[in-house]
């Protein structure tokens, strides 16, 4: 077995995604005349595209592995978060 280098730096920022991701739920959580879900869609959307973006504008151009990444944790971070923030206007 390969031992790779591993990069904390990529580790961290994934963790500080997730992060943000939960603070929005939590924050969309409280109703908001029903526009809650929708406003959890845009924050989520415009976080990870928004790391996207700054990450290619760094590096001078765009990844094909991180925009897969990216488009892969707005999916789920959509999904998940989404049922959350809809769950939580049931109950």
């Amino acid at each position: 077995m390969e031992s790779g280098t591993l990069h904390w730096e990529a580790i961290l920022s994934l963790a500080a995604l997730l992060a943000a991701t939960i603070g929005f739920v939590l924050h969309h959580r409280k109703p908001l005349e029903g526009r809650s879900a929708g406003l959890f869609q845009l924050d989520n959307l415009g976080l990870w595209a928004s790391y996207a973006s700054g990450w290619s504008i760094i590096h001078g151009s765009a990844w094909g592995d991180l925009l897969a990444l990216c488009g892969a944790g707005w999916f789920g971070c959509a999904l998940v978060g989404g049922l959350l923030v809809a769950s939580s206007k049931r109950s």
